[in-house]
């Protein structure tokens, strides 16, 4: 399958009107106009480790929830750790695309599939500062805190989630995976009961316990590894090989 065809085809599903303004995801790498993709590598991330199983495992192309530069490339350089994982992914005919903020907002996306997961209903798309953020929705009946704590550390496999336990029982939940600590603050604004994401800075915690707002934060990286399931649905009906990343983050969690 070409590359750029199916990079039309992602794009279609995923379109960059959902990106957020200073975000670069997309197609970060392609090795050239006519190159291939037979065998697709899912991940989280686009890290050194990814980009050499992906060349020692024959992958051509490696689809990430986060793109290969969260900042825009300053020098395409050996000299810059993003420039050279890209050198890296050219060099060795590696297509890399990420669909960050887009995967976050897309009703196939994180946010969506989290809120489904947890048992939300009435779910609805939520906007701050004209930006397509994630999802509020309601819990038929209401449901103890503890309880929604629990089921999310069981999706995320977050070891060690943060929380504030503001309200015992909850009727209505923001999600917006990732980091948003702003979630805090704008949950209360809107009446919302419980706040749900990755990141969530310790001030804005303590602050949302005193606005009477109940949050979790999972850990960025668990609270988007759902992404790979959401990556791996869009494409299933593709004409190439589908394969998930084997390994966890670098990044290591003490408990």
């Amino acid at each position: 399958m070409l590359t750029n065809t199916l990079y039309d085809f992602l794009e279609s599903k995923l379109p960059k009107t959902l990106s957020c303004p200073w975000d670069h995801d997309g197609l970060g790498v392609l090795p050239s106009d006519t190159h291939i993709t037979n065998k697709v590598l899912l991940a989280v991330d686009i890290t050194m480790n990814v980009l050499k199983y992906a060349k020692e495992n024959g992958f051509d192309t490696v689809i990430s929830h986060h793109a290969i530069n969260f900042s825009k490339i300053p020098e395409l350089t050996g000299r810059d750790v993003i420039g050279k994982r890209a050198l890296y992914a050219y060099t060795n005919g590696i297509a890399v695309m990420g669909f960050h903020t887009r995967l976050d907002a897309s009703e196939y996306g994180i946010n969506m599939l989290t809120a489904q997961r947890l048992g939300l209903t009435d779910i609805t798309v939520f906007e701050h500062g004209g930006e397509r953020l994630g999802y509020t929705g309601r819990f038929d009946g209401g449901i103890e805190f503890d309880k929604v704590l629990s089921d999310y550390k069981a999706l995320t496999g977050s070891p060690c989630p943060a929380y504030v336990k503001a309200k015992e029982r909850i009727e209505t939940a923001l999600v917006v995976c990732g980091a948003y600590s702003e979630g805090a603050y704008v949950s209360s604004g809107i009446g919302v009961d419980l706040f749900i994401s990755g990141e969530i800075k310790h001030h804005a915690l303590l602050d949302a316990y005193d606005m009477g707002v109940s949050c979790i934060g999972a850990d960025h990286f668990h609270s988007e590894k759902i992404s790979i399931e959401c990556l791996k649905q869009i494409l299933s009906e593709q004409p190439i090989q589908i394969e998930i990343y084997p390994f966890e983050s670098e990044i290591n969690y003490a408990v």
